[in-house]
């Protein structure tokens, strides 16, 4: 059976699907990422100071595509534990369910507002640390290295600072208005987290609900959540988005930096992280212009 796919989340509206199955029906639910109300979920172990370049899309309908660049320095988990027992994350939006077209589901359906009243995220041992001074910390990344005596920075010789400009696409991308960087600031780490339907917890990878003729059937594909576990794991992140930008230095020339996109740029990062490897993802030529000066350090 082939099916389409659309970004719309799991266990459907139960009114809606009430008599679209006659008989028991599969339908495969990727959670890989899904948003919720302490951030995503880590389904490809990422960590604080995981940094993508985002080549954002163009038109509204495209999202444009990540780039995984690696994990900067200096984003350490919490050295001392000071942790809340347990509590919940309610998912918020982001899961993809595989569809056969011949479903009818009503197009005014709030799909995002059924999940999230019938599931909930269950969090054991967690403590959650945002990365303070998070935009030192990426610009210090590209200055310094860590390679000298006992660990200290030392500046990085101007070969070894291109090599890492060139890596990260960083000239490029601070003269096309539609690339940007995509840092992990903010992480929840812990022991567990489980996922509850309807007031049961999901220890395998398929749900099972009541239907009209008979039982609808939830396979969840993609990442096992229950890789979600282990001893103080990354459970959750939160990302900001860095703009690329210059910064006028005391020598009359300028330094790479950000500036940290804040207003109603939004872009769907569990969409982009699942689609992180697909070789399917067109990518597009850059659009160059003239190189963008941090808005920081206008006068």
């Amino acid at each position: 059976m082939s099916f389409s796919s659309f970004s719309i989340p799991p266990l459907l509206l139960m009114s809606a699907l009430f008599g679209c199955f006659r008989a028991p029906s599969t339908v495969p639910v990727n959670l890989d990422y899904a948003e919720t109300s302490r951030g995503y979920l880590n389904s490809g172990s990422y960590q604080a100071g995981s940094l993508f370049r985002w080549h954002k899309g163009q038109e509204a309908d495209d999202l444009g595509y990540l780039v995984y660049i690696g994990d900067l320095e200096g984003f350490e988990e919490p050295l001392e534990r000071d942790v809340t027992e347990k509590d919940t994350a309610f998912y918020s939006r982001g899961a993809k369910v595989h569809l056969d077209p011949k479903l009818k589901i009503p197009v005014n359906v709030d799909l995002d507002a059924e999940i999230a009243k019938r599931s909930v995220f269950y969090l054991t041992n967690f403590q959650r640390q945002k990365s303070a001074g998070y935009l030192t910390r990426t610009t210090d990344h590209i200055k310094y290295s860590n390679e000298g005596p006992d660990g200290q920075r030392i500046l990085k010789t101007p070969e070894e600072l291109e090599n890492l400009l060139l890596e990260w696409n960083y000239w490029e991308a601070v003269k096309d208005p539609n690339q940007f960087y995509i840092l992990v600031t903010d992480v929840t780490y812990g022991d567990s987290l489980s996922l509850v339907v309807d007031k049961k917890v999901v220890n395998d990878l398929t749900v099972e609900v009541p239907s009209v003729g008979g039982k609808i059937r939830f396979d969840l594909v993609g990442k096992d959540l229950r890789e979600l576990k282990g001893d103080f794991k990354e459970l959750l992140f939160r990302v900001d988005v860095l703009d690329p930008c210059l910064k006028e230095n005391d020598d009359n020339g300028f330094n790479p930096s950000f500036d940290v996109v804040t207003g109603n740029m939004s872009p769907d990062v569990p969409e982009l992280l699942r689609n992180i490897d697909n070789a399917n993802i067109k990518r597009r030529e850059a659009q160059l212009g003239p190189s963008r000066i941090c808005k920081r350090y206008q006068s």
